[in-house]
């Protein structure tokens, strides 16, 4: 999968150019926090067709990404047969009307638009990967506070993603609502 923000968006980010050190990190580093926002989120943001199965709750199925058509609905019962469904509507990524409470297997095309803020919440997090060093001759720290002490080495720190509460509030308020058991074929 490609990543949900580029190298420029990481600049615009930063407020300056990347620096050779920098642009050698970055690609790594919009893959790591594109996975850990797909993962949040529970979407792909890429534009493709997509076949994913869904429990109908109460005639209807929610958590589809980004629609733009939905092609085949496919009820599935207990013995695995299918049973094609019509007469359905499709509204901001939720199926209405399906004349069914099984499993179905839906096939739809997903316009793959990835939100501004996603990109911006992608690009920052990937700027904090790259520019997180240690101070200059540092290799370890250590906090001490009464009888108890945390060390820790700059190395480590230097190879994560920590998005903050307000980043992953962004992030969060992207993510599919999901109404019962999924499935990703």
């Amino acid at each position: 999968m490609t990543a949900l923000a580029t190298s420029d968006d990481v600049e615009a980010v930063l407020g300056r150019t990347l620096t050779a050190e920098e642009s050698a990190k970055v690609g790594a580093a919009l893959d790591k926090a594109s996975a850990l926002v797909r993962a949040e989120t529970g979407r792909f943001f890429e534009a493709d067709t997509y076949t994913v199965r869904r429990k109908v709750r109460d005639r209807k199925v929610a958590s589809l990404d980004d629609p733009t058509s939905v092609s085949e609905v496919v009820a599935v019962d207990g013995d695995g047969n299918e049973t094609a469904v019509t007469g359905y509507t499709l509204r901001n990524g939720v199926l209405y009307g399906l004349g069914c409470d099984r499993w179905v297997e839906i096939t739809y095309v997903s316009a793959g638009d990835v939100p501004s803020e996603i990109v911006t919440e992608v690009a920052a997090l990937a700027a904090a990967n790259i520019t997180a060093s240690a101070p200059e001759g540092a290799e370890s720290y250590t906090v001490t506070r009464g009888p108890f002490s945390e060390s820790a080495s700059f190395a480590e720190a230097t190879d994560s993603l920590a998005p903050t509460p307000s980043s992953l509030a962004v992030i969060r308020k992207y993510a599919l609502r999901l109404t019962g058991p999924v499935s990703q074929l």
